[in-house]
């Protein structure tokens, strides 16, 4: 006896069959991957952006560090001879004219003086 089969069972059994068919994704995964791939660019890209506006950060207060410096220094070699100009006219104002005991006219500056205050004794000079 043969056993003929059922046109139902036999078109069942053939849809089965073409659904545990793995589909085709290839294209859906190379989408995915094209689109991871533009991702990691723009975060690369991002990430070199940051890193080069903080180095021109970086830079820029070099440059201004830099300039603060250079323009101490030239106040402070001003002051420095603003001190030494300043020093210089106190130092005349001190230069003092001792006439001495006979009368010589000796010019001499404060420091003189009282070293010859110290050696005589005498705290009138003149």
């Amino acid at each position: 006896m043969a056993i003929q089969a059922n046109a139902t069972l036999v078109s069942a059994a053939q849809k089965m069959g073409q659904a545990l068919v793995p589909a085709d994704t290839s294209k859906m995964f190379k989408e995915q991957f094209e689109a991871l791939g533009k991702m990691h660019e723009a975060k690369a890209s991002m990430i070199t952006g940051a890193i080069t506006s903080g180095l021109d950060v970086l830079q820029t207060g070099i440059d201004n560090k830099k300039a603060k410096k250079a323009e101490l220094a030239k106040q402070k070699a001003e002051l420095a001879a603003k001190q030494k100009a300043e020093l210089a006219k106190q130092k005349a104002r001190n230069v003092v004219t001792n006439m001495g005991k006979d009368g010589s006219g000796v010019v001499t500056d404060e420091d003189e003086i009282f070293d010859q205050v110290e050696k005589t004794g005498d705290d009138e000079i003149g």
